[in-house]
């Protein structure tokens, strides 16, 4: 259980948690064990070390807790920077700091890259959990908390937990893949006018996969961490000082310009900088078409920037650019730039297909198109002939 928006998996979930337990919904899972370890003071272990336990962001969750009266935490699988995570159900609870909402999903492995790590593999999957085709294993983790109860530790009345992990598979294969960590996700059914994306994926961020280096960092230089206002001045030191028109409709404009449109932020502007002394992977005109392109989405009026659609459809990123004659790199940087085009490709090609599929045509169109093409050519000969 992850605290964000809900799952539709509650059911099935449920249905395994009370297969597991084998007890009528009156009795609860007993953690009588109190031979637990008390993690000293001066060392913090799992989310302690974020600031987010003193911001009041976690749940303050127990194992043995009983949730709504009726569904009960049955241990603690993991944490992170925005959620901890638990063996246990869907609802919305109100915390002493407000409502926390639950994410669901059936219980799951460890993540990808834990699995790889155990055992080894070239494939990459932090935030990819694996399925648990052998339910033992769940049984396995309760008897476990209840002989070996998790060490744990108090932090100012919030009681953080080592995770304790699943027991590996045995004689069974693992299940489906699901896509996690969510923590930073928001509805896109209304408008959001604050930060919605983690501080080291703003974008523009096909700047950072080609470059290998963010185009703004926007660490504050006196509070040493992300702030807007850092941000802010290195967009200005990159494209000049935002337009009139834009500064009038923006919520929180007084706090870094004054009315004249001049910066008044407690940061200084950096020097003048530009996409050209930024870039330092081409040269020639590959060079100058990736900066038109990059041109078309680093611009301070919304209304002025492509689409993502228009910019799928750009010279550079299609491969259709020249290329320079002397490159300012090894050939391993032209890789990484080939690399990007074919993602981009497939992705295009990908959509299409769904598309095509949602049509209702798919492989017959293709057929069918292919017959049609081979028939205007057998009908162009036959003129030629005729002729």
């Amino acid at each position: 259980m992850r605290y964000a928006p809900p799952s539709r998996s509650m059911a099935s979930f449920l249905h395994a948690i009370k297969s597991l337990v084998r007890q009528p919904d009156s009795q609860l899972v007993r953690f009588n064990n109190f031979n637990f370890k008390i993690h000293p003071s001066d060392q913090q272990i799992e989310e302690e070390a974020y600031d987010n336990i003193t911001k009041g962001r976690y749940y303050p969750v127990r194992i043995g807790d009983v949730i709504k009266d009726k569904y009960q935490v049955l241990g603690k699988l993991g944490y992170g920077l925005g959620s901890t995570v638990w063996l246990a159900n869907e609802l919305s609870m109100q915390g002493p700091n407000g409502e926390h909402h639950c994410l669901v999903y059936e219980p799951m492995l460890e993540s990808a890259q834990e699995l790889l790590r155990r055992n080894p593999s070239d494939i990459s999957g932090f935030n990819i959990l694996l399925g648990i085709d052998d339910k033992s294993i769940l049984q396995k983790f309760i008897k476990a908390e209840q002989e070996r109860p998790s060490p744990r530790k108090d932090v100012r009345g919030y009681t953080v937990y080592a995770s304790r992990a699943f027991d590996s598979p045995s004689g069974k294969s693992i299940g489906e893949p699901l896509l996690s960590d969510f923590g930073s996700a928001v509805s896109g059914d209304v408008e959001h006018d604050e930060d919605v994306q983690p501080n080291v994926y703003r974008a523009p961020e096909i700047w950072d996969l080609f470059e290998g280096k963010h185009l703004f960092y926007g660490r504050d230089p006196k509070e040493e961490k992300y702030m807007t206002r850092a941000h802010l001045a290195e967009m200005i030191a990159l494209m000049g000082p935002p337009p009139p028109e834009l500064l009038k409709v923006g919520k929180r404009t007084a706090e870094f310009f004054d009315k004249d449109g001049g910066w008044i932020a407690e940061v200084p502007v950096p020097a003048r900088t530009s996409l050209e002394e930024s870039e330092e992977n081409l040269e020639g005109s590959n060079k100058e078409a990736f900066l038109q392109f990059m041109r078309k989405m680093v611009q301070w009026r919304p209304e002025g920037r492509q689409t993502a659609s228009q910019l799928l459809k750009d010279d550079w990123l299609n491969g259709r650019s020249s290329l320079p004659r002397n490159r300012t790199r090894p050939p391993a940087t032209n890789s990484r730039e080939n690399q990007m085009i074919k993602v981009v490709k497939e992705h295009r090609m990908r959509h299409c297909n769904k598309r095509r599929t949602r049509n209702g045509t798919g492989e017959k169109t293709i057929v069918k198109l292919k017959a049609q093409k081979a028939a205007a050519i057998r009908g162009r000969k036959a003129v030629i002939e005729r002729k």
